[in-house]
């Protein structure tokens, strides 16, 4: 009951999060539809119409699905430290580890619906129609792993971010701001106008340390902080 009841309240801090994942879920869908409807196109034509409009929509749709991350791991900690509910939290009967699995399992399901719904199917969907004049599948994929990277930089600072500062603002901004560190870095050890491959891979592989240390190193500090 008590895992339960933490669950909803962390569900109602993250409504205005899961409201936004859910636009950016129907968006590329919407736009695909609409831009297919009416215009009066054969069979093959409009086929790869809503192939090119769902490839198109579903990168820019990646790209925003980035805010919507940020503001769940921003919001997981800092939000319930700005109103200082947290302070009610230490005297109920829940462990640190019912508290971060609530608020781990809320943030992992919104934002493995966003990612599995949005880009992935939206794919997978696109290369069921003529491969005409859209995008090949290889710089899809290589768009897709690109921003995945991103996405994990993104959430990871965040949920540190949030752990660390109560503002969710504040911490919304951190992990907004992670990847620009991987971009610093790449710049600083690759010419990317002439190690084109390498400056991708070590932007990569810097979003992904980034995000790796920023969202275990914040969950170890949220179990050796005093206050909870």
């Amino acid at each position: 009951m008590m895992f339960e009841a933490l669950l909803w309240k962390d569900i109602r801090i993250q409504r205005v999060a899961m409201l936004a994942a859910i636009c950016v879920i129907a968006a590329p869908y919407a736009y695909a539809a609409y831009s297919c409807i009416g215009d009066g196109e054969t069979v093959s034509s409009s086929a790869d119409g809503l192939r090119a409009s769902l490839v198109l929509s579903g990168r820019i749709t990646l790209m925003v699905s980035l805010m919507v991350l940020a503001m769940l791991a921003g919001a997981a900690f800092a939000a319930e430290r700005s109103d200082r509910s947290h302070e009610f939290l230490a005297v109920l009967p829940s462990t640190r580890f019912m508290i971060l699995g609530s608020k781990a399992l809320v943030v992992a399901a919104v934002a493995s619906a966003l990612w599995l719904l949005n880009p992935y199917v939206i794919i997978k969907i696109a290369t069921i129609f003529s491969a005409g004049s859209a995008p090949s599948p290889l710089s899809i994929d290589a768009t897709f792993g690109t921003v995945s990277a991103m996405a994990l930089s993104v959430l990871g600072s965040g949920w540190f971010g949030s752990i660390l500062v109560a503002n969710p603002a504040s911490s919304l901004l951190i992990g907004l701001l992670s990847p620009f560190l991987s971009l610093l870095l790449a710049f600083g050890i690759c010419d990317p106008a002439r190690e084109e491959n390498a400056f991708r891979i070590t932007f990569v592989y810097g979003c992904l340390v980034i995000g790796m240390v920023t969202l275990l190193g914040g969950t170890a500090y949220f179990f050796r902080r005093e206050e909870v």
